[in-house]
């Protein structure tokens, strides 16, 4: 029998072998749920896996899967996923499960579990955009969006800004993903920036440097004017701080700045991913996959 042990911060170090770093933040926030299943007794069964899930607008995501020593093989781990979806629908807040997969050497392992676990598969693309600065064009373009808005990196900033962006950002209604505290301290100071409008901040770019890229860690716009500005303003800086082969990867949520991008630089590159997706009750299916993935993704 399945037993269940919530990941917290008082144990998560105990499955840091098993959550990647990048997801711990979010799990000691309670911004996505983390639970170690064991066979038995968790002080004496064997660890049959561990998941790491998020809620979507009444989805759950799916978003990491590790399992233990003793249950590697494909069937373990698609028993697993279906215990994992199962847990969820009981609790009747979902009503589906869906999950991405950046596709690679991996990928047909992982699309055989995915199958076996009962889950509609689908290719597309993913929203992460990579370009090199040199890509970039429509110079005229790019000038007048940056003189249409007014912008300050964060290097200009006061602390009172920093508190009136934070409360911004709480107080929007809409899906933000950014975190409950943001260290502004661990973002490029003269690259990172915020949009004003009548001196109340309207929209704000994070952009963090890992390894050879530069990383848009953060796109957050309140204005129609302020996105396009942004990114104007940005392109233009980082032109002058970086050489032209420097790459960037940009990870977008909205099809206004995904289509900023797509102008700016038609050449950029967006990698496979594999989606699937799983509904609770098929009585309920109104819409096609394809549409319920595009919702959920973005």
């Amino acid at each position: 029998m399945y037993t269940d042990k919530a990941i917290y911060t008082a144990n998560l170090s105990q499955y840091s072998d098993y959550i990647p770093g990048n997801y711990h933040e979010q799990i000691r926030v309670g911004q996505l749920l983390a639970t170690a299943t064991y066979d038995g007794d968790p002080e004496s069964g064997y660890l049959v896996g561990v998941s790491v899930t998020g809620s979507h607008a009444g989805w759950l995501e799916l978003v990491w899967i590790c399992m233990g020593e003793n249950y590697k093989q494909k069937v373990q781990a698609a028993d697993f996923l279906r215990y994992v979806m199962r847990r969820a629908q009981k609790t009747g807040e979902y009503v589906g499960a869906f999950t991405e997969i950046h596709m690679d050497e991996n990928t047909n392992g992982h699309r055989d579990i995915l199958r076996l676990a009962g889950m509609e598969l689908k290719e597309a693309k993913n929203n992460i955009y990579e370009l090199a600065l040199s890509e970039v064009q429509h110079e005229d373009m790019l000038f007048s969006a940056a003189k249409s808005t007014d912008c300050l990196f964060l290097e200009e900033l006061t602390e009172d800004v920093f508190e009136m962006l934070e409360e911004k950002l709480q107080d929007d209604k809409r899906p933000i993903p950014a975190p409950d505290y943001i260290d502004w301290d661990s973002y490029i100071q003269e690259l990172s920036l915020i949009c004003l409008e009548k001196d109340e901040a309207v929209g704000l770019m994070l952009f963090s440097e890992e390894k050879d890229y530069l990383v848009l860690e953060l796109a957050y716009s309140a204005s129609s004017k302020s996105m396009p500005g942004m990114m104007g303003t940005a392109l233009v800086r980082a032109r002058e701080l970086y050489p032209p082969d420097k790459k960037i990867l940009m990870p977008i949520v909205g099809k206004g700045a995904a289509d900023i991008i797509t102008r700016l630089a038609p050449e950029a590159r967006r990698g496979d991913i594999l989606q699937a997706v799983t509904w609770f009750d098929p009585t309920e299916r109104g819409k096609a996959m394809e549409y319920v993935l595009e919702k959920m993704t973005k």
